[in-house]
């Protein structure tokens, strides 16, 4: 398995997936089409026939998958698999229809099959739409960092390397914490600042802020807070990823802000799941392009691993049209995906979200965030989570069916053009 817990040191607040804008992890999901199976006998050799990948499957759907995009760099894999053709390989049509946020209502009135969330995003959605699953985890958000000005801020790798010691490297860290402000969008949990300072032994009380040793400067929306902190407002950042990733690594900035406190900080709180979200009839009803669509998306992680600047450079350009801003470009964008984000490959999917007992393991995390979710009141007491994710009983399934794992595990592509996909070699 890769270790990738603390491999992203740089950056966002999961909070700025709750602006931009889950089953039954028990329950059985209905029966699909089985992989090939070879039956010996002493008369003859039986072989079952496989499936045909390239037609579309006879369901409801009939292949036809309509995904609602946000601006987030987290779903953008499902466009770039249908601009190299990967889903009219596999009998799928992937239609990408773009949203400005998280769009709950239309998937549940049966406008959109999909939609991009996380594990704790639908929360105050889901009394009004219990019939909200979420089938697919698609990356772990590394980029929880804490980011202050250059020539202000402790930086804690700093100390850590003057100092050879973590706690002493903390204490230092905590006491140049207190009394400082650190900006925060109102509404919007405060669950992984928490896991920060208490990680590093300051008091944290948002029922009594008197009593904490940080004061937390409130703005109306995230792109207020962004322009206030980029002001010159308050002394800490944590939030929008295309705001951070502007202060870290553009040229426009260079050398004006650091990483004052890097991911492994933020403790277990900070590990986040990207998602994709559907309804529970709709997996009921078309369980062939459900697993199907898990092979686009492996398989389509294929080529970030490979090729990160190719997907970097697609990924830039469609979030800068979908945005309405400027594309940070093919190098940016893909340490974006690849630093700030995990994308697992099929294989280490199963060893890093899927095993009990890691600390990665998703119904751990899940589990967690709902806890926190409860005691600061954005998710509704009696949500068990248990009946909305169901992420694990999918990826078994997938795994089950050697014809779509061969599938994904085939040769790549060039991974440009609509022929992007078609096996080289």
């Amino acid at each position: 398995m890769r270790n990738r817990w603390w491999k992203g040191t740089l950056l966002l607040a999961t909070l700025a997936m709750l602006a931009i804008a889950c089953g039954d992890a028990e329950e059985e999901a209905p029966a699909t089409t089985q992989p090939v199976q070879t039956t010996t006998t002493t008369a003859a050799v039986v072989e079952e026939p496989t499936v045909d990948l390239s037609v579309p499957p006879d369901e409801p759907k009939g292949g036809l998958i309509r995904i609602g995009a946000t601006p987030s760099y987290d779903d953008r894999l499902w466009s770039y698999a249908a601009s190299i053709g990967m889903d009219t390989r596999i009998g799928l049509d992937l239609e990408i229809i773009p949203f400005v946020s998280i769009p709950y209502t239309q998937l549940q009135t049966d406008e959109i099959d999909m939609l991009f969330s996380c594990q704790i995003c639908y929360g105050t959605v889901i009394g009004e739409f219990p019939e909200y699953r979420n089938y697919l985890i698609t990356n772990q958000y590394q980029g929880f960092v804490l980011i202050g000005r250059a020539g202000e801020a402790v930086v804690y790798e700093d100390a850590l390397e003057r100092l050879g010691d973590e706690e002493a490297a903390k204490a230092e860290l905590a006491e140049s914490f207190r009394g400082k402000e650190f900006v925060k969008t109102e509404g919007f949990p405060t669950t992984f600042e928490r896991g920060l300072l208490e990680n590093i032994g300051l008091n944290f009380d948002p029922d009594d802020p008197g009593n904490q040793d940080v004061e937390f400067k409130y703005y109306p929306s995230m792109e207020a807070m962004n322009f206030g902190y980029l002001s010159g407002e308050a002394d800490y950042y944590t939030g929008n990823l295309s705001a951070q990733a502007r202060m870290l690594y553009s040229e426009e900035l260079a050398g004006e802000y650091v990483v004052a406190a890097p991911l492994e900080l933020f403790g277990a709180s900070a590990i986040l799941y990207s998602t994709e979200g559907v309804r529970a009839d709709w997996l009921e009803e078309n369980p062939e392009t459900v697993l199907r669509s898990l092979a686009i998306w492996y398989r389509a992680s294929r080529y970030l691993d490979a090729y990160p600047e190719i997907v970097g450079e697609f990924v830039g350009e469609e979030a800068k049209d979908q945005t309405g801003g400027t594309s940070l470009g093919a190098f940016v964008t893909s340490r974006i995906m690849t630093e700030l984000n995990y994308f697992p490959l099929l294989d280490d999917a199963k060893d890093y979200m899927f095993t009990p007992g890691e600390i990665t393991y998703f119904g751990n995390v899940v589990a967690d965030s709902f806890e926190s979710g409860r005691e600061e009141g954005y998710i509704a007491e009696g949500v068990d989570w248990q009946d909305h994710e169901v992420q694990e009983v999918w990826f078994n399934r997938l795994l089950e069916r050697e014809d779509l794992v061969a599938w994904i595990n085939a040769p790549l592509g060039s991974g440009v053009g609509p022929d992007g996909d078609v096996p080289q070699g």
